[in-house]
C-alpha cells in the first residue's frame, strides 16, 4: 500500500505476518510567512507603471496608499516581496478576466498587519486613500 505525505514523498508500508499494517506516523509542516525585512519599492518607484508577469494589463504605482469605498476583498497573504503581492493579485484579472483587481502591500507591518500582508481587492468603484506604510 503506499501514500503520501504532506511533503509529496511517497511512503510504502506493508503488513506484518498477522495481515495488520503498522501504524501511521504524521508530519508538522509550517507554512511560509513573510521576510521579516520585507523591502519597500517607495519612494523611489513612486507613480511607475508596472507590467505583471501574466496579461496585459498596467498599474501605477502608489506609495503610502490604500484602498477605500466599494471594494471586494478578494484574497489576503503573507509573502515577502511587494512583486509577489502584485503578481498574485493580477493572476485573478488574469484567469478570472477581469480588470479590477488591485492590491495594498504593507511593508511597513503597520495598524494590526503583519508585516508582508498582501491584499488582493476588486471593486470598480474603489477609491485610493492615504496610509503610511502601504
Amino acid at each position: 500500500m503506499a501514500t503520501t505525505t504532506a511533503n509529496g514523498a511517497s511512503q510504502t508500508t506493508t503488513p506484518d505476518a498477522t495481515g495488520a499494517l503498522p501504524p501511521t506516523t504524521s508530519q508538522t509542516s509550517t507554512l511560509p510567512s513573510a521576510s521579516p525585512t520585507a523591502k519597500s519599492v517607495c519612494p523611489e518607484g513612486k507613480n511607475t507603471i508596472l507590467t505583471p508577469t501574466l496579461g496585459m494589463l498596467k498599474h501605477p504605482l502608489l506609495c503610502d496608499s490604500d484602498f477605500d469605498g466599494a471594494k471586494e476583498d478578494l484574497a489576503l497573504m503573507l509573502v515577502s516581496t511587494f512583486g509577489d503581492c502584485m503578481n498574485l493579485c493580477n493572476s485573478m484579472n488574469y484567469f478570472q478576466k477581469r480588470t479590477d483587481v488591485g492590491c495594498t502591500y504593507n511593508v511597513a507591518g503597520t495598524g494590526t498587519q503583519t508585516l508582508g500582508t498582501c491584499w488582493c481587492l476588486g471593486g470598480d468603484t474603489k477609491t485610493v486613500v492615504a496610509n503610511v506604510g502601504n
